[in-house]
């Protein structure tokens, strides 16, 4: 995973509170796969944090867009086939 990636995948971990790890985050290719994993985490399982899907969607969107300088950005984009990210 490259640098871009993994700055990516921290700026996630530090907003949603999450520790993702490393093999795991390999496994996230998409905005969709990143929202799949933190539903588990974080509205599967009993957790302090109350999170719709809508609202981790929207969330992750952001901070992918952020982190990879987007303006629009489709949730089954594959972050280094379709975005061109390392």
């Amino acid at each position: 995973m490259g640098l871009d990636l993994v700055e990516m995948i921290m700026s996630v971990e530090e907003h949603f509170g999450v520790s993702i790890p490393d093999a795991e985050a390999s496994k996230l290719r998409t905005t969709r796969d990143i929202v799949d994993y933190l539903s588990g985490q974080l509205i599967d399982r009993e957790s302090h944090t109350s999170w719709t899907r809508d609202q981790l969607r929207n969330e992750v969107r952001t901070i992918v867009m952020r982190a990879l300088g987007l303006e629009t950005l489709s949730d089954d984009a594959r972050f280094i086939e379709d975005l061109g990210t390392s």
